[in-house]
């Protein structure tokens, strides 16, 4: 990532010729977003670590990260992709967001997707910095479809970062940003 690659292709045809061109791609290094989530008035760090998740009181709360702009700064300041700053700078180009939510079993391993509890799989590219998931973090809900205590349940962001052209044709993807949260149902502090 973040270098030149220069490639030949060459097409047979059935009288014998042949037509070769060679194509210059660069491929930009993308860092990942960085992001925090609403608890208790403020923003504090999500946590990537599945066996400590942050804990908040809402199903749905508060996301933010790096801004686009902030993030393609960051690409072009790259030292990885000094071939291509001025022209990432100069305009065109931008960087737009995904997300994957998925319920997780945090006793379970390895710790994935609960196949039995909702999910949102990527899809959509958002040009914004902050949102609530479009799906509720139900832990009651997933616990039971699992079997499991409600404790046991987390729900998992992927914040995924894309370089795209001027027609969202994607340039370059970080590879993820796997944050945890579990929502506090009966206001002791805790997952549950």
């Amino acid at each position: 990532l973040g270098k030149d690659v220069s490639y030949s292709v060459t097409a047979n045809f059935s009288d014998s010729t042949s037509v070769t061109t060679t194509v210059d791609r660069n491929h930009p290094r993308i860092p990942e977003a960085t992001s925090q989530v609403f608890v208790n008035d403020a923003f504090q760090l999500g946590s990537g670590d599945s066996a400590h998740p942050t804990v908040v009181s809402v199903s749905r709360p508060l996301y933010q990260w790096t801004s686009p702009e902030a993030m393609l700064n960051a690409i072009a300041m790259d030292s990885a992709n000094t071939a291509v700053s001025a022209e990432l700078l100069a305009g065109g180009y931008s960087v737009k967001y995904a997300y994957e939510f998925a319920h997780v079993d945090t006793g379970a391993a390895p710790v994935s997707p609960a196949t039995l509890c909702p999910q949102v799989s990527s899809g959509a590219l958002y040009s914004v910095d902050s949102f609530n998931p479009t799906a509720d973090c139900d832990v009651t809900a997933c616990a039971a479809a699992l079997s499991v205590a409600p404790s046991r349940i987390s729900c998992r962001m992927n914040i995924q970062s894309y370089l795209v052209d001027k027609n969202d044709k994607i340039l370059g993807q970080a590879a993820g940003h796997f944050r945890f949260f579990c929502v506090d149902t009966d206001g002791d502090g805790n997952c549950g």
